[in-house]
C-alpha cells in the first residue's frame, strides 16, 4: 500500500513539473521588461468609453493595448493584464466603432450585413495618421492625457 502511494506521489510530481514546456520558460525569460502605463482618452472635452488603445513600439516588434472605461481611463497590457508597455518611443492608435448587424437583403442567415460607424475619427485608428506618440520611461509615471478632436 505504501509503495502505491509513493508511486502516485512520484507520478503526480512528474505531471506537475512537466506542465510548463521549455519553450514557455524561454519565452517568459526573453520578454522585454515593461513599465506601468495608464492614461485618459478625451474626445472634444468628453471621456471616451470602450475605446481600444494601441501603443506600437518603434524599437521592439511588440504592441501594448488597453480599453478605456466610462471615465476614459485605461491601463496598458503587453504580456499580462495591466503590466504596461516596453520602454521607448511608441506610435499610438485609438479606435472606437459601433457595429450594427442587419439581416442579409436576400435572407441569407449566414451572411448578415455589418455596418460600422466610427465613433472616433478614423484617422486615429492608424498609428501613421493619428499624430499621437509617447515615450515611455521609468521617469514618466503620470497618466497620459490624450485630447482627441472630431475635426
Amino acid at each position: 500500500m505504501i509503495r502505491c502511494r509513493e508511486m502516485l506521489v512520484v507520478f503526480l510530481l512528474f505531471c506537475v513539473s512537466s506542465c510548463r514546456s521549455p519553450e514557455q520558460d524561454h519565452w517568459a525569460a526573453s520578454r522585454s521588461p515593461t513599465l506601468p502605463v495608464s492614461g485618459i482618452i478625451i474626445l472634444d472635452g468628453k471621456p471616451v468609453e470602450n475605446a481600444i488603445i494601441l501603443f506600437h513600439s518603434e524599437g521592439h516588434e511588440i504592441s501594448a493595448h488597453g480599453l478605456s472605461d466610462a471615465s476614459g481611463f485605461f491601463r496598458l497590457t503587453t504580456y499580462e493584464e495591466n503590466d504596461g508597455a516596453v520602454s521607448g518611443n511608441h506610435l499610438i492608435s485609438v479606435k472606437k466603432i459601433e457595429e450594427q448587424i442587419t439581416p442579409h437583403p436576400l435572407g441569407d442567415p449566414y451572411s448578415p450585413n455589418v455596418i460600422e460607424s466610427w465613433l472616433i475619427p478614423q484617422r486615429y485608428a492608424d498609428p501613421k495618421t493619428s499624430e499621437l506618440s509617447w515615450t515611455i520611461s521609468a521617469e514618466s509615471t503620470e497618466p497620459i492625457i490624450m485630447n482627441l478632436k472630431s475635426r
